[in-house]
């Protein structure tokens, strides 16, 4: 049996990660990906230093200490539940001040703003 080579199916070359033009894009990319990289591995670091430091606490105080509502350093009676509450309304009044901001530039960007400000 003879085969043409001409009717032969075509190879697949294996794609290659595309090489940029300039030298200039190169660095930025790999600038970009190891701050990625590094900016992943600082928030472990911090998690790790967190629960280091924080987990004894939960072994020496008692949940009722813990969860009462006198926050008290002199007497050595720590209540998270004030600052609990506190985290919660600050938390609101954030959203309460940037939700509205942040839903209408977004309209504006995409309904009104003229192509050049977009």
């Amino acid at each position: 049996m003879i085969v043409n080579m001409e009717q032969s199916a075509p190879t697949v070359a294996p794609k290659r990660k595309p090489v940029p033009q300039h030298w200039g894009e190169w660095v930025i990319e790999n600038l970009i990906q190891l701050a990625g990289v590094s900016t992943l591995i600082i928030i472990g670091l911090i998690f790790a230093f967190l629960l280091r430091e924080g987990l004894p606490a939960f072994f020496e105080i008692s949940p009722a200490t813990l969860l009462g509502v006198r926050w008290y350093p002199i007497e050595e009676m720590y209540g998270l539940l004030p600052l609990l509450a506190g985290s919660f309304i600050v938390t609101i009044g954030a959203v309460v001040i940037a939700l509205p901001l942040g839903l209408t530039t977004a309209i504006y960007l995409g309904e009104v703003a003229p192509r050049w400000q977009r």
